[in-house]
């Protein structure tokens, strides 16, 4: 049952990781629009959830929470019950990573 849950969170951290991804690239592209240079999908990077979550700050916040339960969830499972498989392996690397990303979207 367990071994599901962490599945699951791994997939949840993936699917974060690409949604701040796609939220930085708009932010940028939506800045160059502004300032007047010429876009072929401007009204792709003006409309973008992504790039509106990034700009208003939300995506990092849920970046860096999710992050953090990720994180802290898999090392009490190694600490307390010693299970060191794949899995909780590639949450941990997950989670350093959708947490750099959350920092890099605060700036």
């Amino acid at each position: 049952m367990l071994e599901n849950l962490y599945k699951y969170i791994i997939y949840y951290l993936i699917v974060l990781c690409i949604f701040s991804f796609l939220g930085m690239k708009f932010a940028k592209k939506h800045k160059e629009a502004q300032e007047g240079k010429q876009l072929r999908l401007k009204k792709l990077y003006k409309n973008c959830p992504c790039r509106k979550s990034a700009d208003s700050g939300i995506l990092s916040v849920i970046c860096i929470y999710s992050a953090a339960g990720a994180f802290m969830l898999a090392f009490i499972n190694i600490g307390f019950v010693f299970n060191y498989s794949k899995d909780i392996l590639l949450m941990i690397v997950l989670s350093i990573f959708c947490f750099y990303l959350g920092w890099i979207l605060k700036k």
